[in-house]
């Protein structure tokens, strides 16, 4: 087809010029409108945005000079408050009195004995009075005793009775005043000879105590002391009054054009104080005044105040003072004078503020719009520009080489293998897509060839796609059954584990059997290797548990050994106090025979065989007790055993608590620390707390001029509470750590008691054991001596029958062993009735050892160990 060959009237309607044409006039438009509308939406929201940031920070200019404007009647307050607590007019007051009294001690003209004098100055003392109504006194006292009062039943009470003490704090002020009276100067060395105290003591004819000031003065001279106070709630209601009065007649200046503004006083039970406009609110309860939107001001002020910020600001409508019962946006900042619970404020009508805010939007938004028409316009001109320079230029670079690569397309795609050469101007892209077609041609050939070859590589990898694809399921079906193998041996360990945290150790982990796939046997390697750890684990694990359950027991059967040797030795005491019973029966038996002996020779040879008889019974029950005694002897020695088995095991437990509480020590030392690092940022806080304050007042006091220098001393006055605020946080934290710190130290200590009494009482049973082993020793040694004794009096008892001439040496002879044996016997009854009260501790302990092992036994048990 030739170049010059029309297109047909089909693709002329969709030549790509005209719709290039058409998409760039869209484009245009739609750009050019779009970017009109979006600037001016974004420029009027701007301008919006900026009018409530402006008036934002007009508030917030306006609010920190009001804050700062409440700072002076705040002063006045404060300075009122601190005349109520002052001492100045008693010591004005004793002043006076003092000099009458030191006219009167030192006058001699009169010829007044010393005593004389001081019943004329008590005299003088009762009869003055202060105050408005005369109703303060002065009281007189020496070292040591009331001497003057208006209560008669107080003179000559001890000044440190408890009935004279505060009524609050219960300390004794009478003694803490004389105390700082005769303190002394540390820099000139000269006593200090007066003192002030605040303390709670009740009004006359009234039971509830108020807070009083009172001033002392001590006279050398006299050694006396006179003290005079003042009920701090009778001045309070005077400077207050005098405080208000110099706060109405504060008054700020102001730039509206209402005129100067002005502060109100309220209290927090929210009657109007002071309001030097509104006087008519004054006195009156504000719970129900509101405004013209009904909102409850007053209400609302006090609830601000009661905040943690003591105070803070609000907005709302109210009348001015040329349009009471009008509607007027106004500001406002309150704050709470804490020592009189009373509440400043003052305010300022912002409704300037807001219209000047509202203008300054309204002359941007103009300014936009004016802005918005000359931008279209030019915008306009220079759309007409762009098309015409567009449509040239799509004319001669565009359109004729597309017609012209169209009709070479044409003659290849009607098979014409040799079409004519491409003629036209081909720059950029067409140059490339000229010389692309050229190229496609040439190789069209070669693709044709290209595609038989590609036919048959493509067969040959679809077959090895298929053989990839088998081995791919291969591998699927592998790790399924790896997966499987693995899932049932984790399940196997969960079980496992499940029951040793049940105290179970009789089941150890065995790996299950593979197939014989390779990687499931790689698999059986990796936990096998878990088999060997987790069933040496268990294998000590269960040997640690059968030891300390062997040792339980161990302990728990000493324990009873113990107990029963204990009740054993107990009994063993008893019987052989009643054998010492019925020896010493014997003994007085034989004493009475010795006696009728003596009385009677004739009845000789019947009482030679009666004590025959008895030195035998005699004989008899010392073996027994002789037995008895080495039986004691044994079980002494195995309860000595045990208790120093006993004591290894509590000295252990001893040093393994002290490490414990060495380590609880070294917390609570270093918590300690870190306090001591929070107090010292705290005072820094306050200190700083303090400066910021005193610049705002100073700044207050300065006017316009310290408006700047009064927002730099509120901005240190809050950084400084937020770090007292956090070191508080800091020391609350480490208070809790200290607290708990303490407590594990106070649990350790109750538990190294507890073993350090078990420790001793192993101890005391182990000393008392040598104790008892010696004691039976001795008794052991007695019963011997008295049994060569009992042998002596058989042997006499035998030469009684040689004759009656020697019947009365014998008789001396014999009479002198039985002492022998009754003080023998004596010494052995008072050994056995010690050691029956040893025994009796004995056995106590040793219910309390078996006790403990039998709890510690208990829960050893629950394990369940491998057979």
């Amino acid at each position: 087809m030739n170049q010059d060959t029309p297109l047909p009237s089909s693709r002329r309607r969709l030549s790509i010029a005209y719709i290039l044409y058409g998409l760039i006039v869209l484009a245009l438009v739609l750009e050019g409108g779009f970017g009109q509308s979006f600037l001016y939406v974004n420029l009027n929201e701007f301008a919006a945005e900026q009018a409530a940031q402006s008036e934002e920070a007009l508030l917030e200019k306006e609010e920190a000079y009001l804050e700062n404007l409440i700072d002076a009647p705040i002063a006045i307050l404060e300075s009122y408050h601190a005349r109520s607590t002052s001492t100045a007019e008693i010591e004005q007051v004793i002043d006076a009195l003092g000099s009458q009294i030191e006219a009167i001690w030192s006058d001699n003209s009169s010829n007044r004995t010393a005593a004389e004098k001081r019943e004329l100055i008590l005299e003088l003392v009762e009869l003055t009075r202060f105050g408005e109504d005369n109703s303060n006194y002065i009281w007189v006292n020496d070292h040591n005793y009331v001497l003057s009062h208006p209560k008669r039943e107080v003179i000559g009470m001890d000044i440190r009775d408890p009935a004279l003490n505060d009524r609050v704090s219960n300390i004794s002020f009478l003694s803490l005043m004389v105390e700082e009276c005769l303190r002394t100067d540390p820099n000139t060395g000269i006593i200090m000879g007066e003192a002030r105290q605040l303390y709670w003591w009740p009004k006359a004819n009234e039971t509830d105590p108020k807070q009083k000031t009172s001033y002392m003065r001590y006279f050398p001279d006299l050694g006396w002391f006179l003290g005079a106070g003042i009920y701090v709630e009778d001045v309070e209601q005077e400077y207050l009054a005098v405080a208000l009065n110099d706060i109405r007649n504060l008054r700020p200046s102001s730039d509206n054009e209402y005129g100067d503004n002005y502060y109100w006083v309220q209290s927090l039970d929210n009657v109007m104080l002071m309001h030097p406009i509104s006087s008519e609110l004054e006195g009156e309860n504000l719970d129900n005044v509101t405004n013209s939107e009904n909102f409850p001001l007053f209400r609302e002020i006090v609830e601000l105040c009661q905040g943690p910020e003591k105070g803070g600001s609000l907005q709302y409508l109210w009348g001015t003072p040329q349009d009471p019962e009008g509607s007027y946006r106004k500001l406002s900042y309150v704050k709470l004078f804490e020592p009189w619970g009373v509440i400043v404020g003052t305010g300022e009508y912002i409704d300037v503020l807001h219209d000047t805010a509202q203008q300054q939007s309204l002359d941007f938004k103009d300014k936009l719009t004016e802005l918005t028409w000359k931008t279209m316009r030019l915008g306009l001109l220079a759309m007409v520009g762009i098309f015409v320079v567009v449509g040239l230029t799509i004319r001669v670079l565009l359109t004729g080489p597309i017609r012209s690569l169209s009709n070479y397309a044409s003659s290849v795609a009607g098979g014409d293998s040799a079409p004519p050469d491409i003629e036209g101007r081909f720059i950029g892209e067409l140059a490339v897509l000229k010389d692309s077609f050229k190229a496609m041609l040439a190789k069209l050939h070669d693709k044709v060839s290209e595609a038989e070859l590609n036919a048959q590589e493509a067969d040959k990898a679809a077959e090895e796609t298929a053989m990839a694809l088998e081995e791919a399921e291969q591998t699927r079906r592998m790790g399924q059954k790896i997966a499987a193998f693995q899932r049932q041996e984790v399940e196997q360990l969960s079980d496992l584990l499940a029951q040793m945290a049940d105290g179970d150790f009789r089941e150890y982990y065995a790996v299950s059997e593979a197939d014989q796939d390779v990687a499931q046997a790689h698999a059986q390697e990796s936990f096998l290797d878990i088999q060997e750890g987790l069933n040496s684990t268990i294998t000590k694990l269960a040997t640690m548990i059968q030891e300390i359950h062997k040792h339980s027991r161990t302990l728990f059967e000493s324990a009873a050994s113990f107990k029963k040797l204990s009740g054993n030795l107990s009994t063993s005491a008893t019987g052989m106090s009643d054998q010492t019973g019925h020896v010493a029966g014997a003994t007085e038996q034989m004493s009475t025979n010795v006696n009728t002996m003596a009385s009677a020779a004739e009845e000789m040879n019947v009482n030679v065989s009666s004590v025959s008889g008895t030195t035998e019974e005699m004989s008899q029950a010392v073996n027994s007790i002789t037995d008895s005694v080495a039986r004691m002897t044994d079980s002494f020695s195995q309860v000595a055993d045990n208790a120093q088995d006993g004591s290894r095991v509590a000295a252990q437990a001893m040093d393994m608590v002290a490490v414990a509480n060495e380590t609880m020590t070294s917390l609570g030392e270093a918590a300690n620390e870190i306090g001591k690092v929070t107090e010292v940022i705290k005072r820094i806080a306050e200190q700083t707390n303090l400066l910021a304050l005193n610049a705002t007042i100073e700044a207050a006091s300065a006017g316009d001029a310290g408006k700047g220098f009064a927002v730099v001393a509120n901005e240190i006055k809050e950084l400084a509470n937020q770090s007292a605020s956090a070191a508080e946080d800091i020391s609350e934290k480490i208070g809790g750590v200290q607290a708990n710190t303490k407590d594990a130290v106070k649990v350790i200590n109750e538990v190294v008691t507890i073993i350090s009494t078990i420790h001793q009482s192993v101890n005391e049973i182990s000393t008392a054991m040598d104790e008892q082993m010696d004691e039976a020793n001795e008794i052991s040694h007695t019963m011997k001596q008295a049994n060569v004794g009992i042998g002596d009096i058989a042997s006499s008892m035998g030469e009684l029958s040689k004759g009656a001439n020697d019947m009365s040496r014998n008789v001396g002879e014999f009479a002198k062993a039985l002492n022998e044996v009754a003080n023998n016997i004596l010494a052995v009854s008072r050994s056995v009735e010690a050691n029956k009260g040893d025994a009796s501790t004995i056995h106590t302990t040793a219910k309390k050892i078996l006790k403990v092992s039998g709890r510690l036994l208990y829960m050893t048990k629950r394990f369940k160990m491998p057979s």
